[in-house]
């Protein structure tokens, strides 16, 4: 449904931009990455999605594209630490993905600990979410089993959120990433960026609460309502613009 719609205006846009001259590359370069952002998923997803859930799938698809290329080796073992019930490995189909979480949702998924995770080596681990719930110790902890497994070669990706979703089970929230870098050995190189904009977290302090709506047509609706202020936060994240850091990612890789 969401599809067809984008559709009908597409073509109108697309009519109506070739009477104009003004900012018409910028118009149509917005248009399609909307459209192209939106049809990855159904309408019913795209609805029941936080703006924050869908600009860290963006990035993070976007950065694991980028890994292959900036390391010069295929991410040929992946480790999703955290992943409770996985939901990435359509990311990277054709690698080895190792599923770890303290709490297992599913079966594929393996027990681990933050101090020991069973595993020599990876070429890519995620941890997606998951220093949040983590107290500070624990957060140390699991930093340091990270570096051991990626090791000379290997990459670790990690965000967590900042300003919302406030509803998760949540221990710690570090207002700047940077000071994650003290519990890693000097050889390791780290990269941090924020992720939002204001209308994302506009639509996510109204959204968090939808859950607590126990009527289902409601929700639909009190969703449908903010279907607005969701699009403009992708929109405005895709120019860089009106930039509020609803969450962070970071890179994490051994110094050359």
């Amino acid at each position: 449904m969401l599809i067809y719609y984008l559709e009908s205006i597409k073509l109108i846009y697309l009519e109506r931009l070739k009477k104009t001259n003004l900012s018409t590359m910028v118009l149509k370069k917005l248009f399609y990455k909307l459209y192209k952002f939106s049809i990855l998923y159904n309408f019913k997803d795209f609805l029941a999605k936080s703006s924050h859930r869908l600009l860290l799938e963006k990035i993070l698809k976007k950065t694991i594209n980028n890994l292959e290329i900036k390391t010069n080796h295929k991410l040929k073992t992946i480790v999703d630490y955290g992943a409770g019930i996985p939901r990435y490995k359509g990311l990277l189909r054709n690698s080895d993905w190792k599923f770890f979480d303290k709490y297992p949702q599913d079966p594929i998924v393996k027990y681990a600990d933050v101090d020991n995770i069973p595993l020599e080596k990876a070429d890519l681990l995620i941890c997606i979410e998951v220093i949040c719930c983590l107290s500070y110790e624990e957060t140390e902890i699991l930093l340091k089993e990270i570096t051991r497994i990626i090791d000379k070669k290997g990459v670790a990706v990690l965000t967590y959120p900042f300003l919302v979703p406030t509803t998760l089970n949540e221990k710690i929230r570090f207002a700047n990433p940077d000071i994650l870098k003290k519990f890693m050995p000097d050889k390791f190189k780290f990269h941090s960026k924020s992720f939002g904009n204001l209308f994302s977290i506009i639509h996510d302090t109204i959204f968090q609460y939808h859950n607590f709506i126990k009527f289902r047509f409601i929700r639909l609706i009190f969703c449908f309502l903010l279907l607005p202020l969701k699009i403009l936060s992708i929109i405005f994240e895709s120019i860089d613009f009106l930039k509020l850091p609803s969450g962070y990612i970071i890179e994490i890789s051994c110094i050359d």
